[in-house]
């Protein structure tokens, strides 16, 4: 059995003062991203000039590249599709990243797979809400609780 975690349980304070780049705007990062923001974090998005980059500025976010998002976050949720997130993350990110950075995903299958090996010197970490985005931000609105996966599979910080 798994154990569950409440709002209750969390010390939100190691994080209150990092920058968290949400890259990829599509179906769980503008839920995610607006939940964040919302509950009082700091949030930039990064993702390619689109669609989904148009919303993420009318929603009011920083937009930038996705190497400079994560140039710029101590925090990345890598919230793109699995079939393009490996070479996203070899052509845009593990060159930027920085020792004592936060990578997170929603799906661990490219971690699962070795189709993405993140550096040593980072945390590792699963954050995987188990619906879609739409849902993840409706019941956040609710103010109510959603069951989500985590897990750490790197913790260089301790």
């Amino acid at each position: 059995m798994g154990k569950f975690y409440f709002e209750k349980d969390a010390d939100f304070g190691l994080i209150l003062d990092r920058v968290i780049s949400v890259v990829g705007y599509g179906n769980q990062g503008r839920s995610q991203a607006l939940n964040l923001r919302d509950s009082g974090f700091k949030v930039i998005i990064g993702n390619i000039k689109d669609a989904y980059s148009d919303q993420a500025k009318k929603d009011g976010f920083k937009v930038y590249s996705i190497a400079e998002a994560t140039k710029r976050g101590n925090i990345l949720l890598i919230l793109l599709p699995d079939e393009i997130a490996p070479e996203v993350y070899s052509r845009e990110i593990h060159q930027n990243l920085k020792k004592k950075d936060v990578l997170c995903f929603a799906s661990g299958y490219n971690i699962t797979y070795d189709y993405i090996s993140p550096p040593s010197f980072i945390d590792l970490i699963l954050v995987a809400p188990r619906m879609g985005g739409p849902a993840v931000r409706e019941t956040y609105l609710r103010k109510d609780g959603f069951v989500s996966l985590i897990g750490t599979s790197q913790d260089f910080s301790g």
